[in-house]
């Protein structure tokens, strides 16, 4: 595969200590054809009221933070949080199904690697996930990469300086008082 590295970026190991590593998170960014999708929007925001998943979500209108509440959750069960599906080689993306074809293909990178098998992939604590549709050259793969976030390490509590996590009221197991 691959490897795609942005000076330093992936190198950094946090001081701090996820408290439960149950309650996991994961910075990503979806590409189609070189544009950003947007998961910001409310449709795809868990809260109180409108729980999409208790397992895997999205909250606080962040839509560049995954947020896991159990172990092994793939990516294929947090899209399907959100309303999204794999089909083997296809993404049925709102109204749109978005299939592997000659060039243009899905493809997986997690903290600047390439992996297989993107459904099955299940996100670590702090991971950096670009997944990306297309057949973007290296100078557009490290646009990117560049372009997740990396605002997990709040959520988990391993970068107490830059912020409280918003969804203190989740504990393992799935459950959130408050959020859903």
């Amino acid at each position: 595969g691959l490897l795609v590295l942005i000076g330093g970026f992936y190198s950094s190991t946090p001081s701090y200590q996820n408290p439960d590593p149950s309650h996991t998170h994961a910075d990503f960014k979806l590409y189609i054809n070189n544009v950003s999708f947007d998961f910001a929007q409310e449709k795809y925001m868990s809260a109180e009221g409108n729980a999409l998943s208790k397992y895997a979500h999205l909250h606080g209108g962040d839509g560049g933070v995954m947020h896991m509440h159990a172990p092994g959750v793939t990516l294929e069960l947090f899209f399907e949080s959100l309303g999204l599906r794999w089909s083997g080689e296809c993404m049925e993306l709102e109204d749109q199904t978005i299939c592997n074809t000659g060039e243009s293909t899905w493809k997986l990178f997690v903290n600047g690697v390439e992996k297989s098998e993107l459904e099955k992939y299940q996100p670590a604590d702090l991971d950096y996930i670009l997944i990306t549709y297309g057949n973007p050259d290296a100078a557009a793969l490290q646009t990117q990469l560049a372009s997740i976030s990396d605002n997990a390490c709040i959520q988990s509590g391993t970068c107490p300086w830059r912020g409280e996590p918003t969804d203190k009221g989740c504990v393992s197991g799935g459950e959130c008082i408050g959020i859903i």
